[in-house]
This record gives C-alpha cells, sequence and structure tokens, in this order.
C-alpha cells in the first residue's frame, strides 16, 4: 500500500477558512464537514487547488493552468465558436485560451478564457514577432475586442445567450 495517496475533495467558504465564520464544510461525496477539521486539512495539505464560485455555485476560477470540465463545458455553450471577429468555427474545434496570458498572470477564470481556433490562437501568442502580434482583451460585457499590430481595434460581441448542455 506503500505509494497510494487518497484524494479527498473538501468545499469550504473562504469566510469560513479564514475563522471569520464557523459554516459547515462540505467533504464531498459524503456531507459536511466540521470547519475546524476543514480549517486543520487545510493547514496540512500542500496539495490544495482552489476553486472559486459564483453565488449560485458555478465554478468561476481556479488556481490551476487548465480549466476544470465544468468550467470547458460552460466555455463551449457560451462561446459556441472562435472569438475571433468573423470567424465561425465551432468551439468543439478550438482551443481555449487565456485571454490575459497566464504566464503573466492571467487568471485561469471564465472571464479571461475563450475559445479561438488553432489560426487565430497562434496570432496572440508571445513567440510571435510584435510587429505581427495580435492582442485579445475580455470586456466586462462579454465582447472581446482585438487590437491588430497595427492599433486598429476589431470586437468580437458578447455571445447573446447562454446555452445549458
Amino acid at each position: 500500500m506503500e505509494g497510494i495517496r487518497a484524494r479527498i475533495q473538501v468545499t469550504i467558504a473562504a469566510t469560513t477558512l479564514a475563522g471569520l465564520d464557523d459554516e459547515p464544510a462540505e467533504l464531498d461525496g459524503h456531507g459536511p464537514l466540521d470547519p475546524d477539521i476543514a480549517r486543520r486539512l487545510a493547514g496540512r495539505e500542500t496539495g490544495w487547488t482552489r476553486m472559486f464560485l459564483t453565488s449560485t455555485g458555478t465554478i468561476h476560477r481556479t488556481d490551476t493552468y487548465s480549466p476544470t470540465v465544468g468550467m470547458r463545458r460552460f466555455l463551449q455553450a457560451r462561446d459556441r465558436h472562435c472569438r475571433f471577429p468573423g470567424c465561425r468555427i465551432p468551439a468543439v474545434r478550438c482551443e481555449i485560451d487565456h485571454n490575459q496570458d497566464h504566464a503573466r498572470g492571467g487568471p485561469t477564470s471564465t472571464d479571461n478564457l475563450s475559445h479561438f481556433c488553432h489560426g487565430h490562437h497562434v496570432l496572440k501568442h508571445p513567440d510571435i514577432p510584435d510587429i505581427a502580434r495580435w492582442t485579445a482583451r475580455p470586456r466586462s460585457d462579454g465582447s472581446i475586442a482585438w487590437t491588430s499590430p497595427h492599433g486598429r481595434v476589431y470586437t468580437d460581441p458578447a455571445p447573446p445567450r447562454v446555452m445549458f448542455t
């Protein structure tokens, strides 16, 4: 049994983890967990992955580079196609990319991730010379502003709705 490591998932509010309240945590797949036990687990474990939830319980952000399965499903339903202006390659054939580069502090969050087809994804990579690189900036209304290497801005409008799949 050496080398076998159990993995559990505990869901706890940040306010509870910080000791600001004593709401129960959740031992996923089992039930409520005493907040003191959850805090002790958090203090001993170094392999935590934080996931930030919206008020409706949807995962909005994670500490990892890759989005969760739930985030991927949400993004595919939201985007439906490549988010480069005018491109309609279906999201299922696109890559999910950080609008603000993860290596430069961009979060793995649903408002910083978008689907881009391979051809448009590579246009914004840091290894592209500045003279040819595009930038993509998400706006608060859900649209994405693309800036060409010459400084002209093109906008992909916010998707009109979210479909639940």
